[in-house]
């Protein structure tokens, strides 16, 4: 489930690529 909602926000928002860079979105899923 983890991995589709990473999925979901990267389609919602292209503009993010690397996760690393918003620790806070890693903190929500």
């Amino acid at each position: 489930m983890r991995n589709a909602s990473k999925r979901n926000v990267y389609e919602e928002v292209p503009e993010i690529r690397d996760m690393e860079e918003y620790p806070q979105f890693e903190l929500a899923w």
